[in-house]
C-alpha cells in the first residue's frame, strides 16, 4: 500500500464517499412517493419547554398491526388485498422506525408527523389505499350478489325440474344396455333381426336349463344397430341380463358374422354384495382367492371408490347365481384369514335424469329447449369441430370435469333437491325397494329411503258425560288402526303368495304332465325301435341257421363218400398186393393200405363228432329262437294295466286300483261264523291264536 492510499483511509475521503452513495440508495428506495420520512426530533434534555410547532395541526400514529386482534373479512379477495396493503405498510413502518432509532437513542414508540406538507401526503396516501379497498370490496360484493342471483336461478329451475318423469326414473333402475360388436357390422334392420334369432335360438336350451322357472320367452325389450354397426340391446329381465352379462355363453360366430360381447361392467344391485371395513393388510388377491373357493358362479370383485381410509376399505361383489348371493347375505359375516368381515347387500343411489342434448337435469331430450346437442366436455356445439379431445370444461359452473359429472355443484344440488323430494313422497318407491343416500345428503337422518311409508293416524277424540240418567253412549266404530292395516295388508300379501304358489304349483303339475306324456311316447317310440331291431335279429338268427344246417348237410353226405371210396380204395390194393409177385411193390402198397385204413378211422370219428356237433347246435338254436319269440312278444304287448282270469287286460288306472280294492277287500272282509260248522270253528280259533300272538309260526296258520 502506498504512502497516498494510506493518506487518504486516514482522512476518511473514501468512507465519505461510500457513506454517501449509501445515503442516496437509501433516498431513492425511501422517496416521498413511496414513503413519508419524519425530521429529527429533538431531545427534551435541549429544550423541556420547548413547544411544538404543531399545535393547531392533526397528527398520525402508526403502530405495529396485531393480527390476532384484527377483525377477520369474509370476503377473500378484499381480506387478500388489504393484507398486501398492511404488509407493505408494515415494512414501511419498521424501515423508518430502525432508521430512527440510528439517529436517536431516546425514541418513543409513537412517530409524531410534524410537517404539514408531509403529513398532506400521508394522509393522500391513505385515502388511495382506502379507496383501492373499497373498489375491491365493492366488486367482490357485486361479483357475490352475482353468484347469488345465479344460484337462486339455478335453485328455482331445479325445483322446477324435479318432475314426475324424473322421480320415475330415479326410483326405477334401469338396467344397462348390452353391447355386441359385430365382425362384419350389420348394415340394416333385417341382418340385426336374423341375428338376434339366432343368437336367442342358441342360448334358449342353456338359458332354460338354468332358469328353470322363467316362462317368458326370450327377447330383448328394444335393440337398434349404432353407427359402427354393433347392437346394443336393451332388457327389463335381470335372469336374461345376468345370464348375457357370462361372455361364454355367447357363441364365437353366428351367421358368417364374429361377435364379441361387450357386456356392462356390474350386476343390478339384486346380484351384489358389499364387504364392509376389509382391513388394509388383507390384499384384494386374497380376498379373491377366498371366494374362489367358496363361489361356483362368475362373479367381480371391485374395490369401492372413496371407501378407503388408514385402515379399511368396501369392496363389491357381483355375483351371477342369486342363491349364493343370498347364502351369503343370510351368514350375515364372510370368514377371511381369521376376521369376520361384515356382509351388507348393495343399495343404488337414485339415479339421474341428464339430457342427452344440453347436458342438464330434469328432463329429456325430446322436451329440451336447446336448439342443438352440447359437448359434455367443452360444451360447444356438437355439429362444429372435433369433439375427441377438446378441452374439459363445464358450461355449468366452469369446472375442469364434465358437463353431467357429479361433482358439478348444479348436479348436485339437483340431487340434494330430488333426494329430499323422495324422502318426502316415499310411496313413489316400489314395494320393498330401498335407495341408498349418498353422505352429504343424508342431513343427520337414514341412509336409505324406504317404499314403505310411516302412516299418521290419531284416534278421534271422545267425549265423556256425567248425566248418569241418560244413556250410556254407543261405543264409536273406529276405523282401522295402523296396526290393523298393516296385519290386513300382511293377510292380503300372504293370500297372494298362496296364490301364486297355487298357480305355480298348476304350472309345475301341468309341466309334469306334458313331461310325463313326452317320456310314454318316447317310450314306445323306444319299444317300437327295439322291436324292430329284435326281429332283425331274429330273421338274421333264422338265416345263420339255415347256412350252418346247409353245411353240416353237406358235410354229412360227403364224409361218408369219401368213406367209401377210401374204402373201395383199400379192397383194390388188398387184391393188386395179392397178385403182385414183386415184394418191393408188394411193400409199397401194404403201406398205402396203412394210410388208407388210419384215413378211414379218422374220417369215422370226425363225422361223428361233427354229427353230434349238429344236433347240440340245433337244441341251441332252437332255443334262442324260443327266447327271440318270448322277447318280441314281450314288447309288442303292453306292459302297463292288469290281466284278470278271463284274460281280459285292463289298462285304466282308475279301474286297476278299484279291482284290487275289491280284491283284497273281499280277502280281507270277515267270514259269516257258522257255530255248526267244525272247520269255520277251528280256524276261528286258529284267527284269535294268531291274533293274541303275534310270534306264532306261520305253519299253524
Amino acid at each position: 500500500m502506498s504512502s497516498s492510499e494510506k493518506d487518504k483511509l486516514v482522512d476518511g475521503n473514501e468512507l465519505e464517499k461510500l457513506n454517501e452513495e449509501h445515503r442516496k440508495k437509501l433516498q431513492s428506495h425511501f422517496s416521498p412517493e413511496n414513503v413519508v420520512l419524519t425530521p429529527k426530533r429533538r431531545r427534551y434534555e435541549d429544550n423541556d419547554n420547548e413547544v411544538c410547532e404543531i399545535e393547531n395541526d392533526g397528527f398520525q400514529t402508526v403502530r405495529k398491526r396485531n393480527s390476532k386482534r384484527t377483525r377477520p373479512i369474509i370476503n377473500k379477495d378484499a381480506q387478500e388485498a388489504l393484507d398486501d396493503i398492511s404488509v407493505q405498510t408494515t415494512s414501511l413502518g419498521q424501515q423508518v422506525q430502525k432508521q430512527h432509532e440510528k439517529r436517536n437513542t431516546i425514541g418513543r414508540s409513537m412517530v409524531v408527523f410534524n410537517s404539514l406538507s408531509q403529513n398532506g401526503k400521508k394522509i393522500n396516501e391513505q385515502r388511495r389505499s382506502d379507496e383501492m379497498n373499497q373498489n375491491v370490496i365493492q366488486k367482490t360484493n357485486n361479483k357475490n350478489i352475482q353468484v347469488q342471483g345465479h344460484e337462486a336461478d339455478i335453485h328455482h329451475m331445479l325445483e322446477y325440474n324435479v318432475t314426475h318423469q324424473a322421480l320415475q326414473y330415479a326410483v326405477n333402475h334401469q338396467l344397462p344396455p348390452l353391447k355386441i360388436i359385430c365382425q362384419p357390422g350389420m348394415k340394416n334392420q333385417l341382418e340385426g333381426t336374423n341375428l338376434i334369432k339366432a343368437l336367442c335360438d342358441h342360448i334358449q336350451n342353456d338359458f332354460r336349463k338354468l332358469n328353470k322357472s322363467y316362462n317368458c320367452p326370450i327377447g330383448f325389450d328394444t335393440w337398434y344397430i349404432d353407427k359402427q354397426g354393433a347392437l346394443i340391446c336393451y332388457t327389463r329381465q335381470i335372469e336374461l341380463f345376468v345370464y348375457l352379462w357370462d361372455v361364454s355363453h355367447y357363441p364365437p360366430k353366428l351367421l358368417n358374422t364374429t361377435i364379441t360381447p361387450v357386456p356392462p361392467v356390474h350386476l343390478p344391485p339384486q346380484h351384489s354384495i358389499i364387504f364392509k371395513y376389509v382391513p388394509n393388510m388383507i390384499s384384494f388377491d386374497e380376498v379373491f382367492e377366498a371366494l374362489s373357493d367358496t363361489c361356483q358362479s362368475k362373479f367381480l370383485l371391485e374395490e369401492m371408490k372413496g371407501s378407503k381410509s388408514n385402515k379399511s376399505r368396501h369392496i363389491r361383489l357381483d355375483l351371477s347365481s342369486r342363491e349364493e348371493v343370498g347364502k351369503i347375505l343370510n351368514n350375515g359375516v364372510f370368514p377371511l384369514n381369521g376376521y369376520l368381515i361384515e356382509v351388507t347387500e348393495f343399495l343404488s343411489p337414485p339415479q339421474i335424469l341428464i339430457c342427452s342434448r344440453c347436458n342438464c337435469p330434469g328432463h329429456i331430450k325430446k322436451e329440451c329447449k336447446e336448439p342443438g346437442d352440447r359437448c359434455r366436455r367443452c360444451g360447444l356445439n356438437k355439429s362444429q369441430g372435433e369433439h375427441q379431445q377438446c378441452v374439459i370444461k363445464c358450461h355449468h359452473c366452469g369446472g375442469d370435469h364434465l358437463a353431467t359429472d357429479y361433482r358439478c355443484p348444479i348436479i348436485m344440488k339437483y340431487r340434494g333437491e330430488l333426494i329430499e323430494v323422495l324422502r318426502r313422497k316415499p310411496e313413489l318407491l316400489p314395494q320393498n325397494v330401498q335407495l341408498f343416500i349418498p353422505v352429504g345428503f343424508r342431513n343427520g337422518g337414514k341412509n336409505f329411503i324406504s317404499g314403505q311409508g310411516e302412516s299418521s293416524y290419531t284416534l278421534p277424540p271422545q267425549t265423556h258425560t256425567s248425566h248418569l240418567n241418560d244413556w250410556p253412549l254407543l261405543t264409536r266404530t273406529l276405523p282401522t288402526t295402523p296396526n290393523e292395516k298393516r296385519r290386513m295388508d300382511m293377510y292380503e300379501n300372504v293370500l297372494q303368495e298362496i296364490n301364486m304358489i297355487r298357480k305355480d304349483y298348476d304350472k309345475l303339475k301341468l309341466d309334469l304332465d306334458r313331461r310325463e306324456k313326452d317320456l310314454i311316447h318316447k317310450q314306445e317310440n323306444y319299444k317300437a325301435k327295439l322291436n324292430t331291431m329284435l326281429n332283425l335279429l331274429a330273421l338274421q338268427n333264422n338265416q345263420q341257421n339255415d347256412c350252418i344246417s346247409k353245411v353240416y348237410t353237406v358235410v354229412n353226405e360227403v364224409v361218408p363218400i369219401i368213406i367209401n371210396s377210401l374204402k373201395t380204395l383199400h379192397i383194390f390194393m388188398e387184391k393188386v398186393v395179392k397178385y403182385t409177385s414183386n415184394s418191393d411193390l408188394q411193400n409199397e402198397y401194404n403201406t398205402f393200405q396203412l394210410i388208407i385204413e388210419q384215413n378211414l378211422v379218422m374220417l369215422n370219428d370226425r363225422n361223428d363228432l361233427i354229427i353230434d356237433h349238429h344236433r347240440a347246435t340245433t337244441a341251441l338254436n332252437e332255443k334262442a329262437n324260443d327266447i327271440f319269440r318270448h322277447g318280441i312278444e314281450i314288447m309288442s304287448s303292453n306292459e302297463q294295466g292288469l290281466t284278470t282270469d278271463d284274460n281280459i287286460r285292463i289298462v285304466e288306472p282308475e279301474k286297476v286300483v278299484e279291482l284290487l280294492a275289491n280284491h283284497y277287500e273281499k280277502h280281507f272282509a270277515v267270514p259269516s261264523y257258522d257255530t255248526f260248522n267244525p272247520e269255520h270253528i277251528r280256524a276261528l280259533n286258529v284267527y284269535d291264536e294268531i291274533a293274541l300272538i303275534p310270534d306264532l309260526p306261520l305253519e299253524q296258520i
